[in-house]
């Protein structure tokens, strides 16, 4: 099902004149460099392929993109690509920055050098037999301190394309040269011995016994590249299928997938989120990209320095969260976007020299993908503790809120990562393992302890559990201070804040408070610690002038609920509960403190 989808996303790309996808026997990458040389095949000069775009406020120089033929998936071995290659190949040489020289490899070039003038001499045009000149005259060893080169030393390992005589006249745009690659290629695919049913396209075509195209940029994967699809070892085999004819994914399918894949995956196309270690890619199965701007405003981390583009962005948010909010279908028109459009996400993880799915999920419409999205961050929403921290928590902040701030290695886990992104896509329960491991970074990072993402994900966790699992049942836990709440733990979590605040007036600038000592064990086993906490509460109260307004608070408090007794254990679920009470009255005493200077001034 990913492959096909990717594969129909492939011909929607290819359809539109505006797209930059590469077709059929092609490739679109990249090119930082023009090589002109003169008809006869000297350099003449090195001219920049760049251009500058805007990223988040920020100007910034990036190559631009050219359709090369077909380029070759390569690790440690030599092998040369079509018109178009690195430095070490093109010019046969290695920038040495400690000497300020070219260091020569001859093996790289003379690659480069047999494959071109073999592909090229048949072609009658001036620009191919200006490259062959080129490839037959340059010599490495002899251009160690070329002084072209030498100026553009900081690019030319990047890829460099012919061009005769002005920048403007690329060999790769050359209509003969096309014309011979395509001829060169077709010949090539119709080489292809085992015959099949492609199982994406439905046709008979050439099975291919390896999907060459290796995919690229996903953090912690091999840099040359990883296989989505890949058949190495003899128990795979069936029926004495051998490797990817195990798949029966025709070489047409392979390279549509493969390539509006990696095009998925480049980030300055909008279509990619990092997600811990995940990489996650989404589209639409539409022209155009509308709906790439609304995915990284609700999910992507939307810095920019732009106030125009900042408000835009947080409006477009707003918008979408106040018509999920009314039970409204948002203004699809007014966002620029088709909310009928079936909407795919695929999670994918590194996994040695192959590519893990962490999640895929195909929604019947754009519009399905949103509700989900704005569910969760209707679940998290809560009460915050300073006005310039975020309205909607997105993915990536709540999967490093599980991981301890003293750890060396802040990736957060790969399984849990994944189980969360999953929950939020498709709204089904957070795993419980969030909920465990934010309680427990919560009872054991004294520095950060509840903060107000972690109050947010506890009260999803809870939230959700209850919607789902106790036929919605309505959670006490609110998004502000519930003083009605029959919860008994989130009433502790309560009392607890109220001694601890009457600890704080009566002995101002202690070294260490109750909640340094006694937190834990309070939000675990409440019975062990709260008699002792009620004593020593009577005595800090004794010392304040206003002690009898804590004496009725934590009288109120006690008398929520018609169990007087203090549990022995709390489980998960009320240790959450617990800890929400703990923040909200916290956040109500930091409130009524605040609002009280205001009103003295």
């Amino acid at each position: 099902m990913i492959i096909s989808a990717l594969v129909k996303y492939y011909d929607i790309l290819n359809d539109d004149p505006e797209s930059v996808i590469a077709p059929s026997g092609y490739s679109v990458s990249p090119v930082y460099n023009l090589a002109v040389i003169s008809g006869a095949g000297e350099l003449l000069d090195i001219v920049p392929n760049m251009r500058e775009v805007t990223v988040k406020g920020k100007i910034r120089s990036e190559p631009i993109r050219l359709k090369l033929p077909e380029r070759v998936s390569r690790s440690s071995n030599v092998s040369a690509n079509y018109l178009c290659d690195k430095g070490e190949y093109f010019f046969g040489l290695a920038y040495d920055k400690a000497k300020n020289t070219f260091s020569p490899n001859a093996k790289y070039f003379e690659a480069f050098r047999e494959k071109n003038i073999d592909f090229l001499s048949a072609i009658p045009s001036a620009a191919a037999r200006a490259a062959v000149e080129y490839l037959k005259k340059w010599k490495p060893s002899e251009n160690t301190d070329n002084e072209i080169l030498l100026r553009h030393k900081e690019n030319l390992s990047r890829d460099t394309v012919f061009c005769l005589e002005k920048p403007t006249a690329k060999i790769n745009e050359n209509t003969e040269v096309l014309k011979r690659w395509e001829d060169k290629f077709a010949q090539k695919e119709n080489a292809e011995t085992i015959l099949g049913q492609c199982a994406i396209l439905g046709k008979t075509l050439p099975i291919a016994r390896l999907h060459k195209n290796l995919i690229k940029g996903i953090d912690g994967a091999q840099s040359s590249g990883a296989s989505l699809v890949s058949f190495n070892s003899t128990a795979l085999e069936s029926y004495n299928k051998e490797q990817s004819y195990n798949s029966s994914v025709s070489s047409e399918a392979a390279k549509k997938y493969t390539t509006v894949l990696n095009w998925l995956l480049e980030r300055g196309n909008g279509h990619l989120l990092k997600i811990g270690e995940s990489s996650v890619v989404f589209w639409a199965e539409e022209s155009g990209n509308g709906h790439v701007k609304i995915v990284d405003s609700l999910l992507g981390e939307t810095v920019t320095a732009d106030e125009d583009e900042r408000k835009e962005l947080d409006d477009r948010i707003n918008s979408i969260l106040k018509s999920y909010k009314n039970g409204e279908k948002p203004d699809y028109d007014a966002l620029g976007v088709n909310g009928g459009a079936k909407f795919h996400i695929l999670g994918l993880s590194p996994n040695a020299s192959r590519i893990s799915v962490r999640f895929y999920i195909n929604y019947p419409t754009f519009a399905d993908f949103l509700e989900s999205v704005c569910r969760h961050y209707a679940d998290m929403e809560i009460v915050k503790s300073f006005e310039s921290e975020p309205d909607n928590i997105p993915i990536w902040a709540i999967a490093r809120e599980t991981v301890s701030p003293k750890a060396r290695d802040k990736t957060p886990t790969p399984l849990l990562t994944g189980a969360v992104s999953e929950s939020v896509f498709t709204g089904r329960l957070y795993p419980d393992g969030l909920l465990y491991e934010i309680i427990n970074r919560v009872k054991t990072d004294n520095d950060k302890n509840i903060t107000y993402i972690r109050a947010a994900i506890i009260k999803a966790c809870l939230t959700r559990k209850n919607r789902i699992l106790n036929n919605n049942k309505k959670e006490d836990i609110t998004m502000a201070l519930n003083r009605e709440s029959k919860e008994q733990a989130y009433q502790l979590g309560r009392l607890f804040a109220v001694l601890e605040k009457a600890q704080e007036e009566a002995i101002p600038g202690a070294n260490s408070t109750i909640k340094d000592r006694y937190f834990s064990s309070a939000c675990s086993a409440p019975a062990s610690v709260f008699p002792t906490l009620l004593k020593l509460a009577v005595s800090h109260i004794a010392k304040l002038d206003y002690g009898v307004k804590y004496e009725k608070l934590v009288g109120e408090i006690l008398g929520a609920n018609d169990d007087t007794s203090f549990p022995t254990q709390l489980n998960l679920d009320d240790q959450g509960r617990f800890i929400i009470g703990y923040y909200h009255q916290r956040n109500d005493f930091f409130k009524s403190t605040k609002n009280n200077k205001e009103e003295n001034n």
